[in-house]
């Protein structure tokens, strides 16, 4: 994101503090940083601290809904494959 202002640069800067979003692969960094946006419109944070928060619960809704998805294609395999299932989901992804 360029900073063409004051207010982009802090931005930026505090992005640069807090890391890449906690995306695994195949999924879509626009729809997070659209979740993001739709957070800090309502919540409209002043301070660093209200900057942090959102970013926050921006992380904890995501991983929620990652989670959902997952149960949600655990349910649609087969009740014998279940395990392979659980072992794989809950092994590291190391790319």
């Amino acid at each position: 994101m360029p900073a063409g202002n004051k207010n982009d640069s802090t931005i930026s800067h505090i992005d640069d503090l807090l890391g890449k979003p906690p995306l695994i692969r195949g999924e879509d960094a626009a729809r997070y940083w659209r979740v993001n946006a739709a957070i800090a419109h309502e919540s409209k944070p002043e301070t660093i601290f209200d900057k942090i928060r959102v970013r926050e619960i921006t992380n904890k809704y995501w991983e929620q809904q990652r989670c959902k998805q997952a149960l949600h294609r655990l349910s649609r395999v087969p009740t014998s494959r279940h395990w392979q299932v659980c072992f794989v989901l809950s092994m590291p992804r190391l790319y």
